[in-house]
């Protein structure tokens, strides 16, 4: 991976999270965001800090250009997949602004995109578990590397 591929996936992913918390605050408010949009916007924000902590790694810029990101495809794709949602959710309250707060969590809870809410949580997840992994890996070898010193 390059760094502008390792830049872009965190560009993508403060994107995706942006548009979900200006939907949650633009179009429900604070107080009537239903849970599955507060969920996910708590899964993309941690996901966007794991994927931050990608560009902070000690060493040069050179340096990132090598470094092995686990999954970057898969994370690339559903941030593309949950913005796409995201978009159309934004599209589908733009259409009908007097929609009530009930409507509105309605179309998240049994509208006919209800269960991609979900998936996204179960990505996001194995995301996590991906990058977890890769941080300890990284870890383990600078203390490796101290050990050698």
């Amino acid at each position: 991976m390059d760094a502008g591929t390792a830049l872009a996936i965190v560009q993508l992913s403060a994107s995706v999270l942006k548009l979900g918390r200006d939907i949650a605050f633009e179009f429900v408010g604070p107080e009537g965001v239903h849970k599955k949009l507060k969920h996910l916007n708590t899964r993309l924000q941690i996901l966007n800090t794991f994927l931050g902590e990608v560009l902070e790694q000690p060493g040069s810029p050179d340096k990132l250009s090598t470094t092995q990101f686990p999954g970057s495809e898969s994370i690339a794709k559903t941030l593309r997949e949950c913005k796409s949602f995201l978009e159309q959710y934004k599209s589908l309250l733009s259409e009908t602004p007097g929609r009530s707060t009930t409507a509105q969590r309605l179309l998240l809870t049994i509208g006919p995109d209800a269960s991609r809410i979900d998936e996204f949580h179960k990505k996001i997840d194995q995301h996590y578990a991906e990058l977890e992994q890769w941080r300890i890996g990284g870890l383990s070898n600078r203390i490796h590397n101290l050990q050698v010193l």
